[in-house]
């Protein structure tokens, strides 16, 4: 799904902020928040949702969606013009469910709205959730249903929950986004987030911090020594089982080309070499005069005549060497180095001020993912964002010395792993 500008963002939410203002709903199984809040979950394929204040109730017919539903609306692959864009919007009448036509139009520097019937917002308490469904279509208008839960509804925390998130989690501006959206599945929030939130602002108070180390690996070192955490090569997540990734403030943005790590996963090689043969065959003679073999492979062959290749029929990513396969990796097994290592991961974003040994952290952002899943990984790795790099070198006595295999994705990328994401902490 492409990126959205900001108006098409600000269309959809107006229909969602507009048009309803419900509580619960009639469903045919309360016993799971989808099936009693939504009018077809069955159709449902992506869910967003945003905890509103007092400021969002004055202003409902310009609220603004957070950056993470831009996949969500429509249009998103369209220049801006003057020609109207059909939406279908599902409303609650006393008599149930009905569509209701609408249209937005972009033009330069202008955006403008017209609806088919003109239905008042009712006002709605602080705290309250907005969520807005979109259902799968064979083609256009786009459809959405949008309700508002109010804080004593009944489904209010099981609906956070479904986002990972407990009841006293619900701050003012924290949003969320669903892009499976399993309606059939039962979630408890996450102990780690419970427990992590209140120490993120317990540091986040502290305003700048001095880094605890020199170079790009003191933002990560800083943030889990305020933690309490010891620097470690665990298997599973840094903070009871959830990974921590913290980056600058710069780094996530679209402009960045830094990567960061996912996992160390070897494949299964398939030549017949041993690493100190291996390294003299696939290799080159570094700066340091040693045959090495640190080299960033992708989906188009490098200098070193490497390659990844995916395989859908096989479930296999091949590592060739001049189209020859020489290694692998199953889907089974890069699956479950997704889910051991960053089955949740929280996202920790810093302001910066000085440099080197200078360099002070504010903690100001906290990004909550959840649910990595193999497509999104093997679609980013075909399109070389995200990358395998081989790491060994020959010793002076002739022994190899292997650091691994890293698989590294562009920062920006790292969102698109995941099928849930929440902004749980935002710059204020």
């Amino acid at each position: 799904m492409e990126p959205l500008d900001m108006f098409s963002r600000l269309c959809v939410a107006f229909l969602a902020a507009l048009f309803i203002s419900a509580t619960d709903s009639p469903g045919s199984d309360p016993s799971h928040w989808t099936q009693a809040v939504l009018f077809a979950p069955e159709h449902t394929d992506a869910l967003y949702f945003h905890v509103l204040d007092r400021r969002d109730e004055l202003k409902l017919r310009a609220f603004q969606l957070s950056d993470s539903a831009t996949s969500m609306a429509p249009g998103s692959n369209e220049k801006a013009g003057t020609q109207p864009v059909a939406v279908t919007l599902i409303l609650r009448t006393s008599n149930g469910p009905v569509s209701s036509n609408g249209k937005w139009t972009r033009a330069a520097g202008t955006s403008s709205i017209t609806f088919a019937r003109d239905v008042d917002a009712a006002p709605v308490p602080e705290q309250s959730l907005l969520l807005l469904a979109r259902h799968r279509t064979d083609g256009p208008p786009p459809e959405f249903e949008c309700h508002i839960l109010y804080p004593d509804s009944a489904h209010y925390a099981t609906a956070l929950a479904h986002f990972g998130l407990a009841r006293e989690q619900a701050h003012v501006g924290v949003s969320g986004l669903d892009t499976v959206c399993q309606t059939t599945r039962t979630r408890e929030p996450s102990a780690a987030l419970q427990k992590f939130l209140p120490e993120f602002d317990r540091i986040e108070k502290l305003s700048y911090v001095p880094t605890q180390r020199r170079g790009s690996t003191g933002i990560g070192y800083t943030l889990e020594s305020l933690l309490g955490i010891e620097e470690n090569n665990r298997q599973t997540g840094d903070f009871l089982g959830m990974e921590l990734k913290s980056h600058r403030d710069s780094e996530l943005k679209s402009s960045s080309s830094r990567r960061m790590n996912l996992f160390l996963k070897e494949p299964q090689w398939i030549d017949g070499l041993s690493h100190r043969t291996r390294i003299p065959k696939y290799g080159y003679i570094d700066g340091n005069g040693r045959r090495a073999l640190y080299s960033t492979v992708t989906s188009n062959e490098n200098s070193h005549g490497l390659s990844v290749r995916v395989d859908r029929g096989q479930r296999r990513v091949w590592l060739q060497f001049r189209g020859q396969p020489v290694a692998y990796w199953t889907f089974e097994i890069l699956a479950g180095r997704l889910q051991e290592k960053l089955r949740e991961t929280a996202f920790v974003q810093a302001a910066t001020r000085g440099a080197g040994g200078s360099e002070q952290f504010h903690f100001n952002s906290v990004l909550y993912c959840s649910d990595p899943s193999i497509e999104p990984f093997l679609s980013l790795l075909e399109r070389r964002e995200v990358v395998a790099e081989m790491r060994m070198h020959l010793k002076p006595e002739g022994t190899a010395r292997n650091h691994g295999t890293a698989f590294r994705v562009m920062q920006d990328q790292i969102p698109q792993l995941y099928a849930i994401t929440v902004q749980c902490r935002s710059v204020k």
